[in-house]
């Protein structure tokens, strides 16, 4: 009974997560804001469903399974957006400062500035 609440807790907060960072997907518009996003969901996001799963089925060879995978995820996902900040930066893309964003206006394309 405990375990369940607590894994409904980690699958509200992973929802919560990937519905906050798929709109603010669609507000910022710098590939290194979006780079930041992407890292937050795959890290955050992955890691409460994750957690999520092994509460509502807590079997040792589950724990042991999910916790293999939430380090694997941890692991990959800093690898990834290490890759990709450093393939941003050798690409010279810009940086824009907020008042910037404000000025490129909600109906601007930001790939367009690349």
């Amino acid at each position: 009974m405990v375990t369940d609440a607590i894994a409904w807790l980690f699958l509200i907060a992973a929802l919560i997560i990937f519905l906050s960072s798929a709109i603010g997907i669609f507000r910022v518009h710098s590939p290194y804001e979006l780079l930041t996003i992407v890292t937050l969901v795959a890290t955050a996001g992955l890691a409460c469903a994750i957690l999520s799963a092994i509460f509502f089925q807590p079997s040792p060879a589950n724990i042991l399974k999910g916790l293999a995978a939430l380090v694997l995820q941890l692991i990959t996902t800093s690898v990834g957006s290490s890759v990709a900040g450093r393939a941003l930066h050798l690409r010279d893309s810009p940086v824009r400062t907020a008042s910037e964003q404000r000025e490129m206006g909600p109906g601007a394309d930001p790939v367009e500035d690349f």
